[in-house]
């Protein structure tokens, strides 16, 4: 599964992955090192995160459990991660032509985008969502921060 990579990405980023040096350290050191290697490789935030973090991609494989996952959050690799993904350019909002021609909205927009976002849903779409998340093996922020990004993607693009 490619999660959004391009072929130059893939090789490079698989290439890291299955070396011997790679899968003898701790997982959270594996997932710092492969999102070092994937930012001096990645042209923008999208794809970084979807290498990463989309479903069936690495952060799940290396912290299967949600405790696992949120432990790393919380740690001072992932605020590192966090920070790389930052600093990328977003394709998302290069795309929005509104915006990108305007830089002063622009700013503002970026300062008031926290990455938090709360979203009231009806019940069943919530229980849907969490049963899709439990079966991918995913946190539920996972999961919707990677169909919104797809969806979103999908839009900017046509």
């Amino acid at each position: 599964m490619s999660h959004g990579r391009s072929p130059e990405i893939e090789t490079e980023f698989d290439r890291l992955i299955f070396t011997r040096d790679f899968l003898m350290t701790e997982p959270t050191q594996q997932f710092v090192q492969a999102a070092r290697s994937l930012f001096a490789a990645t042209p923008d935030a999208r794809t970084f995160w979807n290498s990463l973090f989309g479903i069936g991609a690495l952060h799940g494989q290396l912290f299967p459990t949600i405790a696992e996952r949120e432990a790393f959050e919380q740690s001072a690799e992932g605020a590192e991660v966090r920070a790389m993904l930052n600093q990328l350019p977003d394709p998302d909002l290069d795309e929005t032509q509104d915006l990108a021609d305007d830089a002063p909205k622009l700013a503002a927009v970026m300062h008031r985008a926290s990455g938090a976002l709360n979203v009231h849903l009806p019940r069943s779409l919530h229980a849907a969502l969490l049963i899709e998340a439990q079966k991918e093996g995913v946190t539920l922020d996972e999961l919707c921060a990677a169909k919104l990004g797809a969806k979103l993607g999908t839009v900017l693009a046509q």
